[in-house]
């Protein structure tokens, strides 16, 4: 596996200027203040890190959501608990990526807290050479499934989540 680079446009630690310049410059984002949530985002989003993003524009506030910040992260399938990692400005300087890590769901879309019942669940994993797979298993703990191997964490929980949504419109052929 490789080591992710670190560009020089990634800041773990935000200066009190810059907070305030950008806090100057932000309208609070509509959505987030409707859920009442800190950041709006799709949790399934991430890059190669597999670090979740969003925007800054995103935010209710800017500076409740300054790198090292725990806030809720809100999207059309539900509330998430998530600790803001830093902001990278390669993109924009008034409008920066907001790297998230997923800690927890809170609830789903309908406000519905989570239930740790599944009958089934999704483990990603890396292999023994360092690609990722992920495996189904049944709520006995049986393994009923395992992935391809994906160059990417990203790759992996976008097959995952392909798999989640179309699994209630699939069809079942008996070729028995």
């Amino acid at each position: 596996m490789t080591e992710q680079q670190v560009s020089p446009w990634y800041v773990d630690r935000v200066g009190e200027a810059v907070v305030e310049r950008l806090a100057a410059l932000h309208s609070p984002n509509a959505e987030a203040v409707a859920k009442g949530v800190d950041l709006v985002g799709d949790p399934h989003r991430e890059d190669d890190a597999g670090h979740n993003w969003t925007r800054l524009r995103f935010a209710r506030s800017v500076p409740e959501v300054v790198p090292g910040s725990a806030v809720l992260l809100g999207s059309a399938i539900g509330t998430y608990l998530a600790k803001v990692l830093a902001w990278d400005f390669e993109v924009s300087d008034d409008d920066p990526i907001v790297l998230l890590e997923l800690l927890d769901a809170v609830a789903d879309a309908a406000g519905a807290q989570p239930d740790s019942s599944h009958t089934t669940r999704f483990e990603l994993y890396t292999d023994n050479t360092g690609k990722y797979r992920f495996r189904l298993k049944s709520s006995n703990g049986e393994i009923v499934a395992v992935s391809e191997p994906y160059e990417s964490r990203a790759d992996a929980r976008t097959a995952i989540e392909s798999i989640r949504s179309g699994a209630s419109r699939s069809r079942v052929d008996e070729l028995v």
